[in-house]
């Protein structure tokens, strides 16, 4: 279901200047604008806002809670890093919902009326399996609509607006107006051109949401029976319009008939568990490192049935871009990207002079096939690291800033933008953007980029720091023993340095007694069996909760960070749980950065993360460098 606008709507995106009401004339084609994302989202959020004032906010509770739960499992199944949906159910009583630019969803009170008495009439006597029923008729519904955001057909809506390219969204049109003015239409080739486009994107947007409702656990029978029960309205609706005309000629309306969309779901879901399994499969195969050949060739065989993806498409550049990369060196590569899409970083080499030159230029072809469907900042930002290693440095830079202008605040953007600087020999910039990032600790490849950014900006003793921080990120890798071999070359220069900060460094404090470094079995003999525990960020967490003390155990089994909030009264280095943030500045001079909403104080051998609440310190952590 696309978003099909009342007229005051149109009126409102004309005179905002998004689409235009006419045909545009024939013109060379130019390359589509860049929107930001909070452009689009903006856009999004003002078409919601007038809605939300033409038709006002649903509050039914069970309806939220229903719609909240189905939305948050879709978008963990997209499998999109940092997917952001913002969503509204209004009082159109229309049987719909709506994608709108910038990842902005809505939802009709019509839909989940009409919803509510098709599952009435299905499950009359219970009322558990009604609901779920309900529940999964939603998904089938919003699924789609986020397969709309995902493959970029808003936004991209609004990127031809803004270039003068398309007369108006088709999209747009109730389906109603269509068929009123059928024949006057079906003359116009301009709009069978659009109506075409609408319903290829309609069956694009059908294969991906039915993807994404199966990996969020409803099965694809979902939407088939769905797109059934609005065949059979279809059929009814048309009955009591009397004899048949060109309003039921059903290529020519902007979407495809209820009954096609299900038989071409049911040819889709003989392949669709075999295609998710395979998707899985290759993503694991991908974030490992192990077997990318075979990757690529399961992915192609995902791409035959969800050709539009480009979250697939990407996985595959990705890939292609690991197998090029494995034959590179540390030494040749100087400095590390970040590939963002998934958790693990995928570059270890480039450059054609450096590994496979084939490989590298299979890897940014693949890019290229994936910017062609959508413009995703992270593909950019990718492909920007390669143009740099293959030499293309304006053409990086270009790209580069491209991606930070989608994504400003996206860190993995900002480290390959970075890693472009690094390598166009621009390495105090780099170094610049870099700081930030390198002080929070959320980014490996940014501690790393940054001691090699400031070894090469003059600054050694910011350089040997920054090392000695990643070695213990990252003691065994090659990059850890790159970062180990710097340590070597700098020491002359850095003795002195090195020897008055070892003066200065206080030994962490102990804390009912562990410190850190404490081992697991002295932490249990010290405080006795935790009241919780868990796992975060590779680390064992155990939970003290009387005691307002939480202990992070890493991988050895050590003791790495201790938190403690009320009612803990220990001190660290002085500074206490409730402690006014003025005297914690004057007690340990000025931070040195933030992570998240803590201030970092570095204390020479160990961390001290201080978060606030109301001007007073909420909880302290003491972390290893």
């Amino acid at each position: 279901m696309s978003l099909r606008r009342h007229r005051w709507l149109i009126a409102l995106a004309v005179t905002a200047g998004i689409a235009a009401p006419y045909i545009a004339p024939a013109q060379a084609a130019a390359p589509l604008p860049d929107v930001p994302f909070a452009v689009a989202r903006a856009q999004g959020e003002r078409m919601l806002r007038m809605l939300v004032e033409h038709y006002g906010v649903v509050r039914d509770s069970l309806w939220r809670r229903d719609v909240d739960m189905v939305i948050r499992r879709l978008v963990r199944a997209t499998g999109v890093p940092n997917f952001d949906v913002e969503w509204q159910i209004v009082g159109d009583p229309e049987m719909n919902a709506s994608a709108m630019p910038g990842h902005v969803l809505v939802v009709n009170a019509g839909l989940l009326a009409a919803v509510d008495t098709i599952v009435r009439r299905e499950v009359p006597n219970d009322p558990v399996r009604r609901r779920a029923r309900r529940q999964a008729y939603v998904a089938a519904v919003l699924g789609h609509e986020i397969a709309h955001a995902t493959l970029g057909h808003p936004d991209s809506t609004l990127r031809e607006a803004l270039a003068g390219r398309q007369g108006f969204d088709i999209d747009q049109v109730p389906e109603q107006v269509l068929a009123e003015n059928a024949e006057r239409l079906l003359a116009d080739a301009t709009v069978m051109r659009d109506l075409e486009r609408s319903r290829a994107h309609e069956s694009a947007a059908d294969r991906a949401g039915a993807l994404y409702l199966l990996r969020a656990g409803w099965t694809i029978q979902t939407a088939m029976d769905f797109f059934g029960v609005l065949d059979s309205l279809e059929r009814a609706a048309r009955h009591e319009a009397g004899p048949a005309t060109t309003h039921e000629i059903r290529w020519f309306l902007s979407h495809p008939h209820s009954a096609r969309r299900a038989a071409d779901l049911e040819m889709l879901r003989a392949r669709l568990r075999g295609d998710q399994a395979t998707f899985d499969d290759a993503l694991t195969l991908v974030q490992t490192g192990k077997a990318l050949d075979s990757a690529v060739v399961m992915l192609d065989s995902v791409l035959v049935d969800f050709p539009e993806l480009p979250q697939v498409h990407h996985a595959r550049a990705v890939a292609l871009e690991r197998m090029w990369s494995d034959g590179a060196s540390v030494a040749a590569l100087r400095v590390r990207a970040a590939f963002p899409t998934y958790d693990t970083p995928f570059i270890q080499s480039v450059r054609g002079s450096v590994g496979d030159e084939r490989l590298l230029e299979r890897a940014r072809a693949a890019y290229h096939e994936v910017l062609v469907r959508a413009r995703l900042p992270y593909a950019l930002a990718n492909l920007a690291v390669l143009d740099a290693y293959a030499g293309d440095v304006p053409l990086a830079l270009a790209r580069s800033d491209s991606a930070r202008r989608l994504a400003p605040n996206d860190t993995s953007v900002a480290v390959n933008r970075a890693v472009v600087l690094y390598l166009a020999g621009e390495p105090a910039q780099a170094r610049a953007l870099l700081a930030p990032i390198a002080r929070g600790d959320s980014s490996a490849e940014a501690v790393y980029d940054f001691a090699r950014a400031s070894l090469a900006a003059g600054d050694t003793a910011a350089a040997r720091a920054a090392f000695l921080h990643y070695r213990a990120l990252d003691p065994r890798s090659s990059w850890g023993r790159a970062a180990g071999d710097a340590l070597a070359l700098t020491a002359t220069a850095a003795r002195r340095t090195d020897a008055t900060a070892a003066s200065n460094s206080a030994a962490p404090p102990m804390v009912m007694g562990i410190t850190l470094g404490t081992r697991h079995d002295g932490v249990l003999a010290a405080l006795g069996s935790p009241d919780a525990s868990g796992r975060g960020n590779g680390a064992l967490v155990l939970h003290y909760e009387s005691r307002g003390l939480a202990v992070a155990l890493g991988p050895d089994g050590s003791v790495v960070a201790i938190g403690v909030r009320a009612p803990a009264t220990v001190a660290f280095d002085g500074v206490t749980v409730g402690m006014p943030l003025a005297q914690v500045a004057a007690r340990l001079g000025a931070p040195v950065g933030r992570s998240g909403d803590a201030f970092v104080f570095d204390r020479g051998r160990w961390l001290l993360f201080v978060t606030p609440a109301g001007g007073l310190v909420e909880s302290l952590v003491m972390a290893t460098r």
